[in-house]
């Protein structure tokens, strides 16, 4: 189902949801240094897996996935490479996050992923609080394991999709990601 890049063991793999899981989802990856790969395609409950990252490849990066309807992007921050195997979802959640912590404009390499107050892990978890309080983490959108309703399936899920699905759910008109900005 999905491309795998040429590196080492640090396997990828996420689910790409908006509302529900975006099925046959073309995700590439961006990194520090402005290089672009593809990732692969997902699968029809929005999951990819299996792109090894290159040894070379500069964190930190962004994950991209243009929406179906071509109607804007999703992104995730990827602030530092971790283990031999990463989870990485994008979803809405996310995207507020991405366009919160890196403005247009502002240049990925610069992005402080240290751990202390100014840097990107507390910043995301600050943002996730203020949108949701302490009910869940940031981590739960981004790097937990992740299972997304779809179309045939519509009681898959955990907290974080249902969160996104009633988002989604709150105006047909706009994405997800708008209605938190």
């Amino acid at each position: 189902v999905l491309v795998t890049g040429c590196g080492d063991s640090r396997g990828l793999s996420g689910t790409v949801a908006d509302g529900l899981a975006m099925a046959n989802a073309k995700v590439t990856i961006q990194s520090a240094s402005g290089n672009v790969m593809d990732v692969g395609t997902t699968n029809g409950q929005g999951e990819y897996a299996g792109f090894s990252i290159p040894v070379s490849f500069q964190f930190p990066a962004i994950l991209s996935v243009i929406r179906s309807d071509n109607n804007g992007v999703l992104r995730a921050i990827i602030p530092i490479k971790s283990g031999t195997v990463s989870t990485a979802n994008i979803n809405p959640i996310t995207e507020v996050i991405t366009s919160q912590l890196l403005p247009e404009g502002a240049s990925l390499s610069s992005l402080d992923v240290g751990t202390g107050g100014d840097g990107f892990a507390q910043k995301a978890k600050n943002l996730v609080q203020v949108i949701f309080g302490n009910v869940i983490d940031y981590d739960a959108f981004a790097s937990r394991n992740f299972k997304a309703r779809t179309k045939g399936n519509f009681t898959a899920g955990g907290l974080a999709d249902a969160l996104i699905d009633t988002i989604a759910g709150i105006n047909a008109a706009k994405n997800p990601e708008d209605l938190l900005a």
